[in-house]
This record gives C-alpha cells, structure tokens and sequence, in this order.
C-alpha cells in the first residue's frame, strides 16, 4: 500500500502530531495544503503533560533538509518540538521561587 501511496506514512504521522497538540481537522487540512496557519489557543505537549497558550502564531509544514520524505510543524518558524521545549523551560522558570536566606532567631529573654 505504501508503494502506490509512498507519502501516506508520513502524512499520518504529522496529521496524528497534530491532532495531538489540539489542532482541528480543517486546520490540519490547511496545513496539509502547504499555507501558513494563523493560530491562537493553546497547543498540547504530551511529552510536557502540559498545555501552554499562544497568541497570533504561524503554524506551517515544510519538507526537513535532509530528508525531503519527512515533514516538519512548525511555529513561528521554529520546530514545534523545539519550541515546546523552550516553552517548558520559560514554565519551569517562572515556577522557581527564589531561596531566602533564612534569618538568625534570637533566643529571647
């Protein structure tokens, strides 16, 4: 079956990605006609278990460079993998609170 349609596998696969991280079926299909998606919303990371907002972003498929059988999603010109790993990091950063140095007790009267 793959012989007589040689770019269904991959299709599938970005089609699941994105299903995946929250995208509609007629957004998917507008990528799958190669223009760029103007999104706002949230996307999901299931590799971060976590949603994270987004606002006026260009989602759009490119062929890779080194492998033009593969696809690529990506954000504002970013792969999509890449740029939830640097959301998750802005997210584990904004979580850290900073350590207080803690203050000599005085032993009273």
């Amino acid at each position: 079956m793959l012989s007589v349609f040689p770019h269904l596998n991959e299709r599938l696969r970005i089609a699941q990605l994105c299903k995946g991280i929250g995208l509609a079926i007629d957004s998917i299909r507008h990528l799958f006609k190669g223009e760029p998606l103007s999104f706002t919303g949230k996307l999901h990371s299931r590799e971060h278990n976590q949603s994270f907002n987004v606002q006026d972003a260009k989602l759009q498929l490119f062929k890779e460079s080194k492998n033009s059988d593969r696809l690529k999603l990506t954000i504002n010109g970013k792969n999509i993998i890449d740029w939830f790993k640097e959301q998750f990091g802005k997210f584990r950063h904004s979580m850290r609170q900073p350590i207080q140095p803690r203050q000599k007790k005085g032993r009273g009267i």
